[in-house]
C-alpha cells in the first residue's frame, strides 16, 4: 500500500514575516518618493517630453517619409496600435502632426533638439538626485551621451515599430500572437534596466537595477491596460471634451509614464540601500559628529575617507525621513539644529549598535555639546566595531 505524502503546510510565522518585510519595503519606497518629490519631477518631465521628444519623434517620421513614404505610414499604424486609444484617431492625429511639422523647417527642428537635450539633462539630474550622488559626470561626457541618445533614440524607436508592424503583417502572426504580446514589456524591461544601471554616477548593483526595472515595467503594463479599459468604458468623454479628449489622455498618460519610471528609480534606490547591509562602525559615527561639531560642515572626500564604500548609503540614509544632513554647493551640513542631533539619534538612523562600555551620557550628547571630554570618555570602547545581528524573520 502506497503511503500518502503528507501535505506541506506553510508556517504562518514565515508568512507574517514575509508580509511584514513587504510592508516595510513599500513603506520605505513611499517615504523615499515623498522625500524626493517624485510627482513634481514627473510633471516637469511630462511637460518637457511634450514640448521636445514628441516633436522630435514626429521629425523622425517626417524624415523617414521623405525617403520611404510607405515605411512611414506603416510606422504610424504600428504606433497607433501600441497606444491605448482608438488606432484610427491616433493615426490621423500623428499624420496631421507630421504634416504640420514639415512646414516648420530646420530651425524648429534645432530648437526641439535643444529642448530635448534639456529634457535628457533633467532626467540625468533627477535620477542622480534620487541616488544622492554628490558629484556629476564631466560636462563633455554628458553632452556626448545626450547627443548619442538624441541620434539613436528616434532611429531605434522607428526600427522597433517597423519590426513590430512587419511581424504583425506576416500570415503566420496569428499563430504566434499570444507569445509576441509580452515583447513591448520585455523591451521596456531591458531599456529600464540599462537606465537604472548606468545613468546614476555611482555604483548600482544589478540586483537594484533589475528590481527597479521590474517594478516600473509592471506599473507601465498596468497603466497600458488601465487606459485601454478606461477608454473603452468612458466614451462619454468624447461628448464633453470633443477633439481635446485625445490630448487630455496624452497629457495624463505621459505624466503617469514618468511617474512609473521614477518610482522604479526609487525602488532601485531602496534595494541598493538595503538596511540588511553591514552598518558602519560606532567610531566612524563619532568621527562624523566630531567633524560637524568642529567645522559645521563635512566635505564629500572626508565622508569617503571615514565611511569608505558605505559613504553613499550613509548619506542616503541620513537624508531619508526627517533629514539629518543637507547638501550645499561644496559640503554636507546638519539639516536640524545642532542641539537636536544626538549620537543616539544618528546611531539609530544608521542601525549602529554602540559598544557595551559606551557611557550613557555620550549617547545623549548632541553635536553642539560634543567636546574633547566626551571623546576621552569613550576612548576604550568607541574604536571597536560591532555588527548588528541578523534580522529574525521568524
Amino acid at each position: 500500500m502506497a503511503l500518502r505524502r503528507p501535505r506541506s503546510r506553510r508556517d504562518p510565522r514565515t508568512v507574517s514575516a514575509l508580509l511584514a518585510r513587504v510592508v516595510h519595503f513599500l513603506g520605505r519606497v513611499a517615504r523615499a518618493q515623498a522625500r524626493d518629490n517624485v510627482s513634481l519631477h514627473a510633471g516637469a518631465l511630462a511637460y518637457a517630453t511634450l514640448v521636445s521628444l514628441v516633436p522630435l519623434l514626429t521629425v523622425a517620421l517626417v524624415t523617414v517619409a521623405r525617403f520611404q513614404p510607405e515605411r512611414a505610414e506603416l510606422v504610424v499604424r504600428a504606433m497607433a496600435t501600441m497606444l491605448p486609444y482608438s488606432p484610427a484617431r491616433v493615426q490621423a492625429t500623428l499624420t496631421m502632426f507630421a504634416e504640420r511639422t514639415v512646414s516648420l523647417g530646420w530651425p524648429a527642428v534645432v530648437v526641439s533638439a535643444i529642448v530635448a537635450l534639456f529634457t535628457l539633462y533633467q532626467i540625468d539630474e533627477v535620477i542622480n538626485t534620487v541616488w544622492g550622488v554628490p558629484h556629476r559626470r564631466p560636462w563633455r561626457w554628458r553632452l556626448v551621451s545626450f547627443l548619442l541618445v538624441l541620434f539613436w533614440g528616434p532611429m531605434l524607436l522607428t526600427i522597433l515599430f517597423s519590426g513590430l508592424f512587419w511581424l504583425s503583417s506576416q500570415p503566420w502572426y496569428r499563430a504566434v500572437a499570444p507569445a509576441a504580446r509580452p515583447l513591448p514589456a520585455v523591451f521596456a524591461f531591458f531599456a529600464l534596466t540599462g537606465l537604472y544601471r548606468w545613468v546614476p554616477h555611482t555604483r548600482v548593483r544589478w540586483r537594484a537595477a533589475l528590481a527597479g526595472a521590474a517594478a516600473a515595467t509592471v506599473l507601465l503594463v498596468a497603466l497600458h491596460l488601465g487606459f485601454q479599459a478606461y477608454v473603452s468604458f468612458a466614451s462619454d468623454l468624447n461628448v464633453i471634451y470633443g477633439s481635446l479628449s485625445l490630448l487630455l489622455f496624452l497629457l495624463v498618460s505621459i505624466y503617469l509614464l514618468w511617474l512609473a519610471i521614477l518610482l522604479g528609480v526609487e525602488v532601485s534606490w531602496v534595494v541598493g540601500h538595503d538596511h540588511h547591509d553591514t552598518p558602519p562602525s560606532f567610531s566612524s559615527v563619532l568621527a562624523l559628529l566630531r567633524a560637524l561639531a568642529q567645522g559645521g560642515a563635512v566635505a564629500g572626500e572626508e565622508l569617503q575617507r571615514v565611511f569608505g564604500e558605505r559613504s553613499d548609503r550613509v548619506l542616503a540614509t541620513l537624508q531619508d525621513g526627517p533629514a539629518l544632513l543637507d547638501r550645499d554647493e561644496s559640503a554636507w551640513r546638519l539639516a536640524l539644529p545642532p542641539t537636536a542631533v544626538t549620537v543616539a539619534l544618528v546611531c539609530a538612523r544608521l542601525g549602529v549598535l554602540p559598544p557595551d562600555d559606551t557611557p550613557p551620557h555620550l549617547l545623549a550628547t548632541s553635536v553642539a555639546d560634543l567636546s574633547a571630554g566626551h571623546e576621552e570618555a569613550t576612548a576604550s570602547g568607541a574604536g571597536e566595531e560591532r555588527e548588528s545581528p541578523a534580522e529574525d524573520d521568524s
